[in-house]
């Protein structure tokens, strides 16, 4: 004894059933991508040197005086931004204050903040500091 069945289902429904799959693959092929930035940050970008040495390994050809101080430049910005670097460790520090404290704290940060960049010269951006602080316009001289 055998059986033989036929299943059909109407035209929007396999159109929603075909949707339903492509954003499961999308979403599958972004949650992948991310995965491989991010073990190719810790592995390659996390160190300057590493990231050049990898550059270097995968355009051999394209070395020359001009692409080098490119790559140089490159290296000093990213630098900046590691995350072993001290300063953002800094920033990071500082961001847990200002989420943790008291407005009058706030306050406190921001008018040492302005006084080193307005007595180091930064009057720009010691200013900029005080607009968005709303603190008072003169600065105390050291």
């Amino acid at each position: 004894m055998s059986t033989h069945v036929v299943l059909s289902v109407d035209f929007d429904t396999m159109q929603r059933g075909i949707e339903y799959e492509r954003q499961v693959y999308e979403n599958a092929c972004a949650k992948q991508e991310i995965a491989r930035i991010k073990q190719f940050r810790a592995t390659v970008l996390s160190d300057p040197a590493d990231a050049v040495a990898y550059w270097m390994l995968k355009h051999p050809t394209a070395l020359d005086v001009e692409v080098l101080g490119q790559m140089e430049r490159l290296v000093d910005k990213l630098g900046i931004y590691a995350p072993s670097a001290s300063w953002v460790e800094v920033a990071k520090i500082i961001r847990k204050f200002l989420d943790e404290t008291k407005p009058e704290a706030v306050q406190d940060l921001a008018q040492i903040l302005r006084w080193s960049l307005h007595n180091y010269g930064h009057h720009q951006s010691a200013s900029r500091i005080a607009e968005l602080f709303q603190l008072d316009a003169k600065v105390a001289d050291a």
